[in-house]
């Protein structure tokens, strides 16, 4: 399982991308 801090920037790309989605 990679670190959260590797992770984390990737959530805030889908939420990013999911807002301009929606």
């Amino acid at each position: 399982m990679p670190p959260l801090s590797a992770l984390s920037p990737v959530l805030l790309k889908t939420s990013q991308n999911s807002d301009l989605l929606h």
